[in-house]
């Protein structure tokens, strides 16, 4: 029988119907098996602790989790709708009070500016009268 199966394909047999191949392939399923046999039992396991945390078999289940608690929740279109705009509203009036504040700073930062611009063209312009003065002066002694 050894020996007929490889004729059919042509192959050689090895002495004293000696096939590492076919030892090793054995090996291979006996392997295979043995890990699909703890592949099963992990997913057993695993469908164990499931059972045991969601308890879907033991009671009918006629809400949503999220739902068996708030029963005066109602969760539609309309209230979906006013939550998000109320949400919307929100944001807009915290934007605008920081525009506000933005605004206001930069106000009063640019008028500060604008007195130290004057105290220094007043700074210059006496400068300027006072260098005139002492070249005035300067001349008049010369």
């Amino acid at each position: 029988m050894f020996n007929d199966d490889y004729e059919e394909y042509g192959e050689i047999p090895l002495k004293d119907g000696y096939d590492p191949k076919k030892k090793y392939y054995k090996n291979y399923l006996i392997m295979g098996q043995f890990f699909f046999k703890i592949q099963e039992a992990a997913w057993w396991f695993v469908a164990e602790l499931e059972d045991a945390l969601y308890p879907y078999r033991d009671r009918e289940v006629d809400k949503p989790l999220w739902a068996e608690n708030y029963d005066e929740v109602s969760v539609d279109e309309l209230s979906y709708l006013k939550s998000q705009m109320e949400s919307a509203n929100q944001r807009i009036e915290r934007l605008q009070s920081e525009m506000i504040f933005v605004q206001s700073s930069i106000n009063s930062l640019s008028d500060k500016r604008k007195i130290s611009i004057k105290s220094d063209q007043i700074k210059s312009n006496e400068r300027q009268e006072s260098s005139e003065t002492a070249n005035q002066t300067s001349k008049e002694t010369s």
